[in-house]
């Protein structure tokens, strides 16, 4: 069974369920390609019919465009988005290989990215942020041998393009997904996930995190919110992706306070630095807020004791500490309730 799967086992079970919800005056809630079908609370959002319907055209559309129907990488530069989201989806529906090129993480990574997989497609909601990927990549080139960037760059509407719901079907052994990781030792590597793998991880996934039916998910680390859309928990889309911690600030974690406030989230995935900067912020600016966090997650890299202890005093619930390589994760865990 292939992640594309779970979301339409998901439509045929509950096309109106709420799948994404996002901030009404964020950007990066709404899709290029249609806008959202909820709206309440100052949150806007897609149901899982709306989702595929959403993949549906970005199959469609990259199908136009590659007709000798080969396997190409297909680089997505988005934020933690809607977008993002159907971009992954869809390029594992329409038989393609995801390199995940996170643009917080800044110009140097994304052209090292670049350098090592040579994608046919790059796929942006703006031609603004390509744009300046390819411009800064220009200047580069003597730095970066292994770049070859086109000369014309065609931008095309995936928008345009009718649904015809005629997904690939995926083999266990076919790339999944590609990421680059400075693991432990602080060197890059590239990570390639085939869909098995990518199976396997979900499974390992959701049974660490104990999804019940109630739960919804707030998450810094964006791949870790994929495995709740497939597993049928609504997401939150972040504040800031747990890269961007420097951007953290107390107007920000008291939008993320005013988000566990007035949205049941029950599970919270983040790091320990995002995590720690946050938890400081509560005790300044937000002890008397309420939330209905029932666990908290961290992980992507070493959490302390000290962290855990602070983090389950001060929002008093369960802090679930989780490591795994970036090939396998996670799963080992230790929880704040474990503590002697």
């Amino acid at each position: 069974m292939s992640t594309q799967d779970f979301l339409v086992e998901l439509v045929h079970s509950n096309p109106d369920k709420t799948c994404i919800l996002g901030s009404k005056s964020d950007q990066f809630s709404y899709s290029a390609f249609s806008q959202p079908s909820i709206e309440k609370k100052g949150y806007v959002g897609y149901t899982y019919g709306d989702l595929l319907s959403l993949v549906e055209r970005f199959v469609a559309g990259i199908s136009k465009h590659n007709k000798e129907h080969q396997n190409n990488f297909i680089t997505t530069i988005l934020p933690t988005s809607v977008d993002l989201f159907v971009s992954i989806l869809g390029t594992f529906a329409s038989g393609h290989s995801l390199a995940f090129l996170d643009p917080s993480r800044g110009v140097r990574s994304a052209l090292t990215l670049m350098g090592q997989i040579h994608s046919k497609f790059y796929f942006s909601t703006t031609k603004g942020s390509l744009l300046n990927l390819f411009r800064s990549g220009t200047k580069n080139f003597t730095c970066y041998s292994k770049l070859a960037l086109p000369r014309r760059t065609k931008f095309v509407e995936l928008g345009n393009h009718g649904s015809d719901n005629k997904f690939h079907l995926n083999k266990p052994s076919d790339a999944a997904i590609t990421t680059f990781s400075s693991g432990t030792h602080g060197e890059l590597k590239q990570v390639v996930r085939d869909h098995r793998v990518l199976f396997n991880q979900h499974k390992a996934i959701t049974q660490v995190l104990g999804f019940k039916n109630d739960d919804m998910e707030y998450s810094t680390l964006p791949l870790f919110l994929l495995n709740a859309i497939t597993s049928g928990i609504p997401i939150v889309l972040p504040k800031l992706s747990s890269p961007d911690v420097h951007k953290l600030n107390s107007k920000v974690a008291t939008e993320i306070y005013d988000t566990f406030e007035k949205l049941p989230v029950t599970i919270f995935i983040t790091s320990p630095a995002f995590l720690r900067k946050l938890t400081d912020y509560k005790l300044d600016i937000g002890k008397e807020r309420s939330h209905q966090l029932r666990k908290i997650f961290v992980g992507g890299a070493p959490v302390s004791f000290s962290l855990l202890k602070s983090a389950s005093q001060v929002w008093q619930t369960e802090i679930v500490a989780a490591y795994g390589s970036t090939e396998a994760e996670p799963i080992a865990t230790f929880s704040s309730s474990e503590m002697v």
